[in-house]
């Protein structure tokens, strides 16, 4: 989850396991695992939002709405740790990507 953004939509196909079921409150645990196994798939297209009601086991009469989601994402976070004998270093950093290939720093921060 991100404070940045404009539209305010859930990448489903990035989301977490707890977001997930936080879609819908019909959603229970083994649908949200149903899910995430669909997903992992390599050879199921992911490119429809509505992607998880193919998910084995998912109810058809459980519907997200479509206002809630989305399957691309504009801003993303970057963690990088590094870790040599007794060094660690830890940096956590946010971009956006813009038209054509453009990314932008939103923010860099090491901790």
């Amino acid at each position: 989850m991100t404070p940045h953004g404009t539209d305010g939509k859930i990448n489903i196909n990035t989301a977490g396991p707890f977001v997930l079921g936080a879609l819908s409150e019909e959603i229970e645990p083994e649908m949200v695992d149903s899910m995430l196994a669909y997903r992992d798939y390599e050879d199921n297209d992911l490119s429809n939002p509505e992607w998880y009601k193919l998910a084995p086991g998912f109810p058809e009469d459980i519907v997200i709405p479509p206002s809630l989601i989305t399957t691309s994402s504009s801003y993303f976070e970057i963690v990088a740790e590094v870790a040599r004998e007794k060094m660690k270093k830890k940096v956590r950093g946010m971009v956006v990507r813009g038209p054509g290939s453009t990314t932008e720093l939103i923010y860099w921060k090491e901790e």
